[in-house]
């Protein structure tokens, strides 16, 4: 196996982030909302607390899976021409796709 290049999907882990991030804040703004509106008028009102509260939920998952993402990282790959493919699957990698005679893998899921 010789290795011609080693990188990152960086592109697609900061697109995820940035999209998940706004998404997550903009159900934590209608949250405040919520809470503001409930406050200001009515604390009778239980349609608002229902919103108030399916829209926690949903933030608090968005928010956990964004920490999640954020651990994970983004991707890392090589590009390599291989010669034995035994030592490919030995040594933990995958092949996700072939341009040619280059492959890219990527390490495998424990």
């Amino acid at each position: 196996m010789e290795i011609l290049y080693e990188g990152a999907e960086v592109a697609d882990y900061i697109f995820g982030i940035v999209v998940l991030g706004i998404v997550t804040l903009l159900l934590l703004a209608i949250v405040i909302g919520f809470i503001s509106d409930i406050m200001k008028y009515d604390m009778d009102r239980v349609k608002n607390i229902k919103n108030l509260i399916g829209v926690s939920i949903v933030a608090l998952v968005l928010g956990i899976f964004l920490c999640f993402f954020i651990s994970q990282g983004a991707e890392e790959y090589k590009k390599v021409l291989i010669t034995d493919y035994n030592v490919i699957y030995e040594q933990g990698y995958e092949i996700v796709d072939q341009e040619g005679k280059i492959f890219k893998i990527v390490k495998e899921d424990e």
